[in-house]
């Protein structure tokens, strides 16, 4: 291996900075002299010195986070409550998060939603035209996280709808009921029972991407039935 060959100036620079590794190295060795005579110490009494109790940083205190998931919550369940809208109590106990939440979000971040209004002291209703809003799981606590985790998984209902291959659509379950069921119709709570579904799924799936569909005709207030 050659060695590079350096300018005077280079050489200079090794050479200082050479001095200032042996300068610290001599520091570092007081230093640690200085701890060993620390912990070598002893009191007036003959007994070692007390070490200095860990003091222990507080932790920050957790708090439920409503965020993302607390803004769809709150619009599917009033989607699925038609014009006369709930209340607040009545929110937060359907999603299961703290009224205070569901009160803060619906008279500041709330009021920039279109089509959410006040419809009566402290009631609320999605009116209008609606924003795409996705099923979500309730709002859980922290002792509703415990509970969920110490409880036993439920068995997986079947379709009860009628065939239409594995991995049937909402789409089609919906309609293959809805045929069935004939002139009469069915409650969105009907339709959630016969296809083993999610009733707040199936609303908002009508209210949304069901109005594109010719086949699907509304009856009454949360009545549906199939037009063939």
């Amino acid at each position: 291996m050659t060695t590079p060959s350096l300018t005077t100036s280079q050489l200079e620079q090794i050479l200082e900075l050479s001095k200032k590794k042996d300068s610290i190295a001599a520091d570092l060795e007081k230093i640690d002299q200085q701890i060993e005579a620390i912990y070598g110490r002893k009191t007036t009494d003959g007994s070692a010195p007390a070490t200095a109790a860990k003091t222990r940083k507080p932790r920050a205190k957790r708090t439920a986070s409503p965020g993302g998931g607390l803004k769809e919550q709150i619009l599917a369940v009033l989607q699925s409550a038609g014009e006369d809208g709930l209340s607040v109590k009545d929110i937060a106990a359907k999603i299961g998060a703290k009224r205070s939440s569901v009160n803060v979000w619906l008279y500041t971040t709330g009021k920039k939603v279109a089509g959410l209004k006040k419809v009566g002291r402290g009631r609320f209703a999605l009116n209008g035209k609606t924003p795409n809003v996705a099923t979500v799981e309730p709002f859980k606590t922290r002792k509703s996280r415990t509970i969920a985790r110490n409880r036993k998984p439920r068995a997986v209902k079947s379709s009860k709808a009628e065939p239409s291959g594995a991995g049937a659509t909402i789409k089609d379950q919906v309609l293959a009921v809805l045929r069935s069921a004939g002139e009469a119709g069915l409650s969105v709570a009907e339709i959630a029972r016969n296809i083993g579904g999610n009733k707040n799924s199936i609303n908002n799936w009508i209210y949304t991407a069901g109005k594109k569909v010719k086949e699907l005709k509304k009856l009454g207030r949360g009545r549906f039935g199939f037009k063939g």
